[in-house]
């Protein structure tokens, strides 16, 4: 089977080429306003495009699977296909398919940032990361004394390096607990 890289230029322009021949496989002009994320999961074959408009779903074909409305700025495919949305408003949208909303993930905090690989997602708030599993349920929380400044998701490992404007550095695993700190790789040193 043949592999496939999305790219997006940025703003209304959407393309697809074969990782094998590095050859255009399609393009597409998405209409209305230009767009603010792109995401795609190979094991779903879906690629999700966000912008002013809502949100389309194509096919790795380069066709409309779906339109969501509503006013997000990031999002995540799941291996299984379910979805996440990051509102601007901060909230966590879980949706079991594009047909199905299913809940927004109760947290106290507005969220900043999200972080996701395949089966799951780290949410990042002000100065917490809350894991989430590809069914949509928290399955961890870390809190820390100082705002999250910085954070980098290694996905193969599902872990996330996150350091704060205290100059803390944590490791977190993929249920969002702390495994390693700075002080513990200094030790190993």
């Amino acid at each position: 089977s043949s592999e496939y890289l999305a790219l997006w230029d940025g703003a209304t322009f959407l393309s697809c080429l074969s990782s094998e021949t590095a050859e255009e496989v399609w393009k597409n002009q998405i209409p209305g306003s230009p767009g603010v994320d792109l995401t795609a999961c190979g094991k779903a074959e879906s690629i999700i495009f966000i912008s002013g408009n809502g949100v389309m779903g194509l096919r790795p074909d380069g066709s409309e699977s779906f339109r969501l409305f509503g006013n997000f700025r990031k999002a995540h495919v799941f291996e299984n296909g379910k979805l996440l949305f990051l509102s601007v408003d901060g909230k966590a949208h879980f949706y079991l398919n594009s047909n199905h909303f299913s809940h927004i993930i109760p947290l106290d905090n507005d969220i900043e940032s999200m972080a996701a690989f395949g089966t799951g997602a780290f949410l990042i708030s002000r100065d917490s990361v809350f894991s989430v599993n590809q069914d949509g349920a928290i399955t961890g929380q870390s809190s820390f004394s100082s705002q999250v400044s910085s954070r980098n998701l290694m996905p193969e490992q599902a872990q996330l390096f996150i350091a704060t404007l205290a100059g803390d550095l944590k490791l977190l695993n993929e249920a969002g607990e702390v495994v390693k700190t700075a002080a513990q790789v200094v030790k190993e040193a």
